[in-house]
């Protein structure tokens, strides 16, 4: 089968949609597919990744810049019509701005047979691309991209990515969910690589006896101001370091965060990577800390979730959508609610000082994720591409 991959990030891109939709072209790859994927001018793929890759990459000019709203769609549609042009059997786009591109593309699609599927981590009723600060700005574009109906089928990862692409209007005839998630067998294995992390990523070693890894971007949604707040309060306990991971190219967020800690008084215990910890390495650095936090404010599904289980990690998430789909409370991990630095603190000082509870937790965690393995959802797609192409 001849499929066109409209991605919106790619690996390696830090985002956690941009290393899953590079695990699907690698599998469908694999599988014997011939596979060609459109990543932005400046992905980095190519050069530091994978120089003879199973799957062919173009590069859109200004594909990025249309997608955060600092270029038109000129250029970059122009270059997609012509991939088009080349008689694929399905197109799957990942990602909002993606299929808004396509949607102006209807004469030449022709009878090609188009997929849809966003990362973008929804909160019902108040962010659907994330884009924009304006919340009916960006749910009204969302709804307009929805109901353009310019796909055969939409497919979503979460029960959170479906409850709100019903919400804004998509078909329910034409809308499917299967679980996405990671390569727990490429991730099983990357627990075992024998690096010393600390001195690859970081500027200094930890020096800590308890060490907390919130693992992602350090972005507000992921809850990052609350975990430092929580690490005020459980530095009063416990002899505890917080582990960042950053991209590495700093930014406004990540120097307002530093000055918190500062404010806080605990900037030693906080670590901040110095470049994006490469995909090979996370395992290594789960197997590195004590705990890992997910305290986002909402998510997709939340990939970091489920490594930090698979690594059999005791683990603390936010009872928020998508990350309630992986993390049940008092079995495989603690949950607290979102944007509450009280809950966090209680529940890191609760998990760090039960040894009988991380047991517990730890026990649980590798058989409760068995679901999320992403070769399943590209099994479901690849099934759905056969159907509605009808070429099984």
């Amino acid at each position: 089968m001849k499929i066109l991959i409209l991605a919106g990030q790619f690996y390696p891109d830090l985002a956690g949609s941009g290393i899953a939709t590079c695990l699907i072209a690698r599998f469908m790859a694999e599988r014997g597919h011939n596979v060609t994927v459109c990543v932005d001018e400046d992905n980095r793929y190519l050069s530091e990744v994978n120089g003879h890759p199973d799957f062919k990459i173009i590069h859109i000019p200004e594909y990025k810049d249309f997608m955060t709203g600092l270029a038109g769609f000129g250029k970059p549609a122009r270059a997609i019509a012509k991939e088009l042009r080349k008689n694929y059997d399905v197109v799957h786009v990942y990602s909002y701005m993606p299929m808004l591109l396509l949607s102006t593309l209807g004469d030449i699609i022709g009878d090609t047979k188009v997929f849809f599927t966003f990362w973008n981590a929804p909160d019902i009723g108040k962010r659907a691309l994330g884009f924009y600060d304006d919340s009916p700005l960006d749910l009204s574009l969302a709804r307009f991209i929805i109901e353009s109906g310019r796909y055969h089928k939409m497919v979503l990862g979460s029960k959170a990515s479906y409850n709100s692409a019903l919400h804004l209007g998509a078909k329910s005839e034409l809308t499917s969910f299967c679980y996405h998630g990671i390569d727990l067998k490429a991730f099983r294995e990357s627990l075992y690589r024998d690096i010393d992390v600390f001195s690859k990523y970081f500027n200094r070693r930890p020096t800590a006896n308890r060490l907390i890894l919130l693992p992602g971007r350090i972005t507000q949604r992921k809850g990052v101001e609350e975990a430092i707040y929580a690490l005020s309060e459980v530095s009063r306990k416990y002899d505890a370091q917080l582990l960042l991971t950053s991209d590495g190219r700093g930014g406004r967020y990540e120097e307002a965060v530093k000055r918190l800690a500062t404010l806080l008084n605990v900037n030693d215990r906080i670590l901040i990577s110095n470049k994006p910890v490469s995909q090979e390495d996370m395992g290594a650095l789960y197997k590195s800390v004590n705990i890992s936090i997910i305290p986002s404010y909402y998510e997709g599904l939340g990939f970091t979730a489920i490594e930090s289980l698979a690594a059999s990690l005791p683990t603390i998430v936010s009872n928020t959508s998508g990350l309630d789909e992986i993390g049940i409370n008092g079995y495989n991990c603690l949950t607290v609610e979102p944007r509450n630095s009280r809950s966090l603190a209680d529940a890191t000082i609760r998990l760090l000082g039960d040894d009988k509870l991380q047991d517990k937790l730890m026990n649980n965690a590798t058989s409760s994720i068995e679901k999320f393995d992403m070769r399943f959802f590209v099994d479901y797609i690849e099934d759905e591409y056969k159907k509605v192409a009808r070429l099984c």
